[in-house]
């Protein structure tokens, strides 16, 4: 009986184990912002119709001394993500925008992906995801 308790834990064990390998980090690195002046809100996607409506996940962090930010999201599965970027100057939580709905404060997709005519599209943004990975993204005006 003992011997069979031994196993089993060791078989649950060895599960979790290997679900936790599938699990990913992602982190989105943010060039393009000035230390002490507003936040970074970053935010990833993982399909087209919830791309810029409904983040899998979403963060706000402070921009460091050396005007690096960073976001880092542990626990994802494998897959396709994109990700946003806005620098909030006036740290209100929402980006501004014009009258016709182009953002007045600086932004950055992953893939360097720059619409000219329209939205971002996700199949520009996204990249696929295998393992721990970095989205490098620089903040531009639109």
């Amino acid at each position: 009986m003992n011997k069979l308790i031994i196993l089993l834990t060791i078989t649950l064990l060895a599960s979790f184990g290997a679900l936790a390998q599938d699990n990913v980090t992602i982190t989105i690195d943010i060039k393009g912002a000035t230390y002490q002046e507003g936040q970074i809100m970053c935010a990833l996607f993982d399909n087209d119709d919830s791309f810029l409506k409904d983040a899998v996940r979403e963060m706000t962090v402070q921009i460091d001394e050396n005007n690096q930010a960073f976001c880092v999201f542990d626990g994802l599965p494998k897959g396709e993500y994109a990700a946003t970027a806005i620098y909030d100057l006036d740290s209100n939580g929402e980006m501004k925008t014009n009258f016709i709905g182009l953002p007045k404060e600086p932004v950055g997709l992953s893939n360097k992906h720059r619409p000219r005519f329209g939205p971002p599209k996700f199949k520009k943004a996204k990249q696929q995801v295998d393992g721990d990975h970095v989205f490098d993204i620089d903040l531009e005006n639109a």
